[in-house]
């Protein structure tokens, strides 16, 4: 049934349409939630240090692709550069 529809014969209530729309939206959420402990279940405190606090001029966060491209960049260009990843350590 169509909103208008409904409007013309004084029916309230939720369409069929936007039920399906909030159903599906909350059923998206609640799986991403729901994957969370999961994608933190391999975080660990680092084995060292990663600084005594000094400042550090270029902090990259995640080690991906653009990440990896920006540091090598930065490096080159002869900036010193820090990563730090959360994933895996190999």
């Amino acid at each position: 049934m169509s909103d208008a529809i409904m409007q013309e014969s004084g029916t309230k209530g939720v369409s069929r349409r936007r039920f399906i729309t909030g159903t599906g939206s909350l059923l998206g959420a609640a799986a991403i939630v729901g994957n969370a402990p999961r994608a933190w279940a391999g975080v660990r405190a680092a084995a060292a240090p990663i600084g005594s606090g000094a400042h550090v001029p270029v902090l990259i966060i995640g080690t991906g692709y653009g990440g990896s491209v920006a540091a090598l960049r930065l490096a080159e260009a002869g900036t010193d550069v820090h990563m730090v990843e959360m994933g895996m350590a190999w």
